[in-house]
């Protein structure tokens, strides 16, 4: 009975272990950012600089914005 529960333990701590070490290999690709989420995060930085009167700042944010709109269209097509 003793070997029993033992030997069931012991598999049991096996099974585990590699269930936890499985998940960590996808944790690379999920931070590289497509050029429309790197668009979206300067957009918003130009409208911050509209709004403090940066007027020429916040202009050439948008260009670089939308060139990188222009290129992640241009992947979907």
């Amino acid at each position: 009975m003793i070997t029993k529960t033992i030997f069931t333990f012991f598999i049991f701590i096996l099974f585990t272990v590699n269930s936890y070490s499985a998940g960590s290999s996808d944790d690379n690709s999920s931070k590289v950012k497509s050029n429309y989420d790197k668009a979206v995060t300067i957009i918003k930085s130009a409208k911050k600089y509209e709004k403090k009167g940066k007027i020429e700042k916040a202009n050439k944010r948008y260009e670089k914005a939308l060139t990188l709109l222009i290129k992640s269209n241009e992947k979907k097509t």
